[in-house]
C-alpha cells in the first residue's frame, strides 16, 4: 500500500501498480515544471542584477569584503565571502556584488524542492518552491545581497538534517545538523533560533526522554560551536562587541509596551508575504501544531518547530521595539511548505464547488504575488514609480563622479580622507568613486560608525584635512559639531539629486581643515 501521506487522489485506484505509475507520472510532471520554473527564475535574476545601482547595505557588505576579517561588528563573515566570490569572478560592479546571492537563492530552492518531494510529492514541492520564490520578501531578497542570502541554504539544511537525525536516530545526521547550524551562525545571528527549534522538535517527537538523542544533540551542538569559531574569536578579540550590540544594546533600545509598533510589524509582514498568503501561512503553522499533537505526524512537528518559535519571538519583540521586516523570514520557509501540503491534502475532501473556489483563490494569490514582485523588480531596475526620499538607490553614481572630480581638482588632496556621515554614504562613496578609496565614516566625529570604527584609527589622522559629506535626509547640523574636531571648515556647493517626481535630496560637502582627533 502507498504511504498515507501521498495525495488522496490515488486512493481511488484499485490496482496498486497502476497507482504507483500514476504517482510517478505526476512526480515527473511536477519535477519538469520545477526545473523549467527555476531555470526561468535564475535567468531573470541574472539578467536584472546588473541593471541598477547597489543599495547602501550592499555597499556596506562589499566593504566587509574589502576588509577581510574573522567576522564583523553587526553581522558574521559569510556575506563578505559571498560578495568576494562574485566580485572575484565579475569585478566590483552590481552584477558581481549580487551574483552570489542569486546562486544562493537557487541552491535554496533546489533543497526545498528535494526535501518537500521526499516528504510529500513533487506537486507539493513544486508549489512550495514556487511560493518561496515569488513571495515579495524572498523574490527581492534573492537579487539584493544581504546576510539572509547565505543564511537561507544553511537554515534549510539544518531542517533537513534534524528531521533525518530524529527519524533515523542517527549521530551522523546530528553532526551534519551541527555543521549546518555552525555555518548558518557564520551567516547571521538568527541561526541561533535553530537550537530551541530543534529542541522543540525533539520534545514533540518524544526523544528528550531518551539518553541517546540528548547525547547526539550535544555532539551536534559541539560541531556547531567549532564551526562558529570565526564569529566567537572576532568577538573575543574585540571585547564581545558584536554580541553586546545584538543582545544588551538591542534590549536597552526596547521601549514600553506599544501597540503601534506591533501593528507596524504586522503590517510589514502582511505586505512582504502578501496579504493573500500571509493569513494562510499563519493558519498553516497552527494546523501543523494541531496535527503534530493529535496525529503524531513528525513532518508537521518539524514544520511547527521551525516556524512558530521564531515568528512568536519577533511578534513579542514588536510590542517593545522596532523589528525589521526581514528578521523573521526564515520562519516562513516551513510555514509555506506546510501550507502547500495541507492545501493538497485537504482540498480533496471538499465539495466540487469549494475546490474550484479555493483553486481560484490560490491562482489569484500566485498571480498577485508575481505581480507585486514583478513591479518591484521593474521599479528597482527601471524606475517608474516615484519613491521620493525613500529612494535608497538614487544619486550614488553622481556622488562618485563628483568626488572623482574633487580628487582631480585637488579639492580632496588625499582620496582616502573622505568622511561619509552614516555608513550608507561612506559605503556608497567608496564603491562609486574612481579608485575606490577607503572612505571613513562618522566614528571620526565621535559617532558610532558600526564596522568602520574597526577599520581605521582616527588618532592616526590628527592634523590632516578631510572632505565631510552628509545627506540632507539625515538633518545633520555640521556647523555645531564639526568645529569640535577640526580647526575650521568651509562648505562647498551641495549636489542636488533628482529622480522620478523631481528633486529628492541634497548631498552636502564641507572641507574640514586640521583634524583634532577624538580626545578633545
Amino acid at each position: 500500500m502507498l504511504p498515507s501521506h501521498y495525495p488522496k487522489i490515488f486512493i481511488s485506484f484499485h490496482s496498486e501498480p497502476r497507482c504507483i505509475l500514476v504517482l510517478e507520472a505526476d512526480n515527473r510532471k511536477y519535477t519538469t515544471y520545477f526545473i523549467a520554473f527555476i531555470t526561468a527564475v535564475a535567468a531573470i535574476r541574472l539578467a536584472v542584477i546588473g541593471l541598477s545601482l547597489i543599495t547602501p547595505q550592499e555597499a556596506y557588505y562589499w566593504n566587509y569584503a574589502r576588509h577581510p576579517d574573522w567576522s564583523y561588528f553587526d553581522h558574521p563573515v559569510a556575506v563578505s565571502l559571498l560578495i568576494k566570490f562574485g566580485v572575484s569572478l565579475f569585478g566590483d560592479n552590481s552584477f558581481g556584488v549580487r551574483f552570489g546571492g542569486v546562486v544562493s537563492s537557487i541552491i535554496t530552492a533546489l533543497m526545498i524542492f528535494y526535501f518537500a518531494r521526499k516528504l510529500f510529492s513533487a506537486r507539493v514541492a513544486f508549489y512550495a518552491a514556487l511560493l518561496l520564490n515569488i513571495i515579495w520578501i524572498f523574490a527581492i531578497g534573492s537579487v539584493i545581497t544581504t546576510p539572509d542570502n547565505p543564511l537561507f541554504p544553511f537554515w534549510v539544511l539544518n531542517i533537513i538534517f534534524i528531521y533525518y537525525a530524529v527519524k533515523r536516530d542517527s549521530l551522523a545526521y546530528f553532526l551534519l545538523w551541527g555543521v549546518a547550524v555552525g555555518l548558518g551562525f557564520d551567516s547571521k545571528y538568527t541561526m541561533v533560533m535553530a537550537l530551541p527549534s530543534a529542541l522543540l522538535f525533539l520534545l514533540l517527537s518524544g526523544k528528550l526522554r531518551e539518553f541517546k538523542p540528548w547525547f547526539n544533540f550535544i555532539c551536534g551542538c559541539a560541531v556547531a560551536f567549532i564551526l562558529a569559531f570565526p564569529v566567537i574569536y572576532w568577538n573575543y578579540l574585540h571585547n564581545w562587541a558584536s554580541f553586546v550590540f545584538q543582545t544588551t544594546r538591542r534590549a536597552n533600545e526596547m521601549s514600553s509596551f506599544r501597540f503601534d509598533m506591533f501593528f507596524g510589524f504586522l503590517g510589514t509582514q502582511l505586505a512582504v508575504v502578501t496579504p493573500l498568503i500571509f493569513p494562510f501561512a499563519i493558519y498553516a503553522i497552527y494546523q501543523a501544531g494541531r496535527r503534530s499533537i493529535f496525529n503524531g505526524d513528525n513532518r508537521y512537528k518539524l514544520f511547527f518547530s521551525f516556524a512558530a518559535p521564531i515568528l512568536l519571538l519577533f511578534t513579542l519583540a514588536s510590542f517593545r521595539g522596532w523589528v525589521k521586516m526581514n528578521w523573521p523570514t526564515v520562519g516562513y520557509i516551513t510555514a509555506i511548505i506546510a501550507l502547500c501540503a495541507i492545501f493538497e491534502e485537504d482540498i480533496k475532501s471538499r465539495q466540487r464547488w469549494m475546490r474550484q473556489g479555493w483553486h481560484r483563490y490560490a491562482a489569484f494569490s500566485v498571480a498577485f504575488a508575481v505581480a507585486l514582485s514583478g513591479v518591484s523588480y521593474i521599479n528597482s531596475f527601471f524606475p517608474i514609480i516615484p519613491l521620493g526620499k525613500a529612494d535608497t538607490m538614487a544619486g550614488w553614481n553622481d556622488l562618485g563622479k563628483l568626488l572623482g572630480f574633487y580628487t582631480i581638482d585637488h579639492i580632496v588632496k588625499n582620496p582616502e580622507n573622505i568622511i561619509g556621515y552614516e555608513y550608507k554614504i561612506a559605503s556608497e562613496a567608496a564603491f562609486y568613486t574612481f579608485g575606490r578609496p577607503d572612505v571613513k565614516s562618522d566614528n571620526y566625529v565621535a559617532e558610532h560608525g558600526l564596522s568602520y570604527r574597526f577599520w581605521s584609527d582616527p588618532q592616526k589622522y590628527i592634523g590632516e584635512d578631510f572632505l565631510f559629506i552628509y545627506d540632507s535626509r539625515y538633518r545633520y547640523k555640521p556647523e555645531k559639531k564639526l568645529l569640535d574636531y577640526f580647526e575650521y571648515i568651509v562648505p562647498e556647493k551641495p549636489l542636488k539629486i533628482y529622480g522620478i517626481g523631481g528633486e529628492l535630496f541634497d548631498f552636502h560637502f564641507i572641507r574640514c581643515y586640521g583634524y583634532k582627533g577624538l580626545s578633545n
